[in-house]
């Protein structure tokens, strides 16, 4: 069977984060990794429009690739608290405050 965005129903956010955590679960019953990187890529990837494989997953996968080779060096330099303080800022925009839970 298929698993599919359709085939659940119901909001992308809350497909993409069932086919996370099945993923998860999965992964963890074959002695796989958990993965956690698709909540901030799926918020970025919304508030820019983005709805395509290529924009979403490929062009940002491209972007670590090139910063990591060509400036890896450079980042054992950063302190800790600021690479928390980027992944803060970046995360912030996916809480909604002024809807109730």
């Amino acid at each position: 069977m298929e698993v599919t965005l359709r085939s659940i129903g119901g909001d992308d956010a809350i497909a993409a984060l069932l086919g996370l955590g099945l993923g998860n679960l999965s992964s963890g019953l074959i002695g796989g990794v958990p993965v956690q990187v698709g909540l901030s890529r799926m918020g970025i990837a919304t508030m820019n429009n983005i709805e395509t494989q290529i924009g979403g997953n490929v062009i940002p996968a491209f972007v670590v690739l090139i910063g990591t080779v060509f400036f890896a060096p450079y980042f054992y330099f950063i302190p800790k608290c600021t690479l928390a303080a980027i992944i803060i800022g970046a995360a912030i925009h996916l809480i909604d405050a002024k809807t109730p839970v």
